[in-house]
């Protein structure tokens, strides 16, 4: 028998209840390390009188390097394992981190945040892939959108720290701590979870499968079935692998998705409250307005983090949605509803 179908006979029970735990963990933190570049660019830029070139490399290189690190991911936790891949990307970035609430100078800042975008980058994906790996098929669906909903949660939590604490002495480098405890908080759960069956199986390690899978059976009170497990012909694909037929169509269609998707979104969230705040209605002047320091620096009020705040919560409906409609409703339609969904609100923002 296979270690997949072995793991699907083991159902959905506490073990994937602890697992679906420390994973959104993981999504709550990599999140927030990316969220707070646009909560904190403004004091940044006072802090150290930033040219605008200077202000967008900040988060420009961090999603660079939040790039490379998920180009990198796969083939690491293919060779090292989830686990073991996900545990050294944590301490990379609480180490990172902790230099970056240090910095005295823009490029030692710029320089750490890029390196925790490449560790949050890695680590992301290995997260859904380990999260997708131990949870039953009929499940899978339910704790990924779970995943995504604890994901967004993440900015939503930057968010609320920065209302109580950004406009004190020294805010962003106390919003960078609120972050960081969060990360040190997921390293130390990431210790007490076990590699994927999966991960052993492809490795030709059946004793170590068997060994995870006989925990995951008693963990959720049902009986290891009694066979011997096969070993796995799975043949781990390359990158190039991709661009090579039947996948070509595919690749391309996905990719054109994703990097329109990607710059949608983001591009909405690295500008709303300044494009906001230039908005005509006086309805939006509490949530969008700014005001200068004693030094005359321009910098977010409470209102504007509260703004930030309710754009992330807005999401979270959207994510529910996605997740229902994907089960009843397939895969494809749901990626097409949703674009055309976001193609029409996007135009709405524009006019």
């Amino acid at each position: 028998v296979s270690t997949q179908s072995t793991g699907e006979k083991l159902g959905y029970g506490n073990y994937t209840r602890w697992v679906t735990f420390v994973m959104g963990l993981v999504s709550f933190a990599d999140n927030a390390e990316i969220a707070v570049t646009a909560i904190i660019i403004k004091a940044l830029v006072c802090e150290w009188q930033l040219t605008n070139l200077q202000k967008a490399l900040i988060p420009a290189l961090i999603l660079v390097g939040e790039a490379i690190g998920s180009f990198c991911a796969g083939k690491l936790a293919d060779i090292y394992g989830r686990r073991v891949v996900m545990l050294y990307c944590y301490y990379g970035i609480c180490i990172f981190s902790v230099v970056s609430i240090f910095s005295e100078s823009y490029y030692l800042y710029l320089i750490s945040r890029t390196i925790v975008g490449v560790f949050v980058g890695a680590c992301f994906p290995i997260a859904a892939c380990y999260l997708h790996e131990m949870s039953p098929a009929p499940k899978r669906a339910q704790s990924l959108t779970l995943f995504e909903i604890i994901a967004e949660l993440g900015s939503v939590y930057v968010c609320a720290c920065a209302i109580f604490v950004m406009n004190l002495d020294h805010g962003w480098r106390i919003e960078l701590t609120c972050i960081l405890v969060v990360a040190i908080i997921t390293l130390f759960f990431l210790h007490f979870i076990d590699e994927t069956p999966r991960y052993y199986a492809i490795t030709d390690d059946k004793d170590s499968a068997k060994e995870i899978l006989e925990k995951i059976a008693h963990v959720n009170l049902v009986n290891m079935p009694d066979r011997e497990l096969e070993t796995s012909t799975e043949i781990r694909g390359r990158y190039v692998d991709f661009i090579k037929q039947p996948h070509t169509r595919m690749s391309i269609i996905f990719s054109i998705i994703f990097f329109c998707l990607m710059y949608t979104l983001n591009g909405i969230y690295y500008s709303i409250a300044d494009l906001m705040s230039y908005g005509y209605c006086n309805l939006y002047a509490f949530f969008t307005s700014t005001y200068r320091d004693e030094n005359g620096c321009l910098l977010y009020t409470e209102g504007q983090y509260l703004f930030y705040l309710v754009i992330h919560l807005t999401a979270l409906p959207g994510i529910i949605l996605g997740g229902v409609s994907a089960e009843f409703f397939g895969r494809v339609p749901s990626v097409i509803w949703s674009n055309w969904a976001i193609l029409f609100f996007t135009a709405c923002l524009i006019v």
